[in-house]
């Protein structure tokens, strides 16, 4: 059994030792790629802090850290860290830094909510390293709330080319996961809906899918690509 995963072959090392001790070949089809945007640091923050720095991506973390040290800006010990799932914790911890929240959900709304109703208080200043598109924008509910918010984009998703050689090797039995609505939409624009069997990622993913066209496909419990080998089993 093949799985191909829309994402590059080193974030994939994890995975493929287990996938492999059960037959299963993990397949890389690296459908975006990502791209820095570079920022300015807000001029509001030059005599104030952030209170948090909220993380959907590692993507995220690695453009965020990637412009202050171009800046030559260090953010202070009381500056808090919040990250949307695991792999985006680990991504900050990377870095040498604490994650002082991640929400139980990593969708929309709900997340962004979750956090407030927990962690973020009245007045406090919080910083969102997002990308260039999102799914959600908090910008009013936390206005509704009295957080003073600031969106810093610091990358986006670009649609990559695939040899088409690569996705014929898939057959009807083998499953493509879809980690990112862009993924899925570059995998439109190249080769239309897909022959195997559809997985995505999570609920923001599926709604992507929807959107297309495509049916039958099946969405992860959990956004973690390593329950995808549960699924096949």
């Amino acid at each position: 059994m093949r799985i191909g995963i829309t994402r590059e072959a080193h974030q994939l090392e994890g995975l493929n030792d287990t996938a492999r001790e059960r037959g299963i070949e993990v397949i890389p089809v690296p459908l975006i790629a990502i791209q820095q945007i570079q920022f300015e640091w807000p001029l509001r923050l030059s005599t104030v802090s952030p209170d948090w720095v909220l993380f959907s991506s590692a993507a995220g973390v690695s453009a965020f850290f990637d412009n202050m040290q171009r800046l030559s800006i260090t953010l202070p010990s009381s500056a808090r860290f919040a990250a949307i799932g695991d792999k985006t914790a680990e991504a900050i911890r990377a870095v040498g830094l604490e994650v002082s929240y991640v929400p139980s959900e990593a969708y929309g709304k709900v997340l962004f909510a979750e956090f407030i109703e927990h962690v973020v208080r009245e007045r406090e200043i919080v910083v969102y390293a997002r990308a260039i598109d999102v799914a959600y924008d908090p910008a009013q509910l936390f206005a509704e709330h009295g957080i003073d918010y600031i969106s810093l984009v610091c990358y986006a998703t670009m649609s990559r080319a695939i040899d088409p050689n690569l996705i014929d090797g898939f057959n009807s039995e083998d499953y493509l996961l879809f980690t990112a609505p862009s993924a899925v939409r570059s995998y439109q624009e190249q080769f239309g809906k897909p022959r195997m069997q559809v997985v995505a990622i999570g609920h923001t993913t599926g709604g992507e899918m929807k959107l297309q066209g495509w049916s039958g496909y099946t969405s992860l419990p959990t956004p973690d690509i390593t329950k995808i080998l549960e699924l096949v089993k």
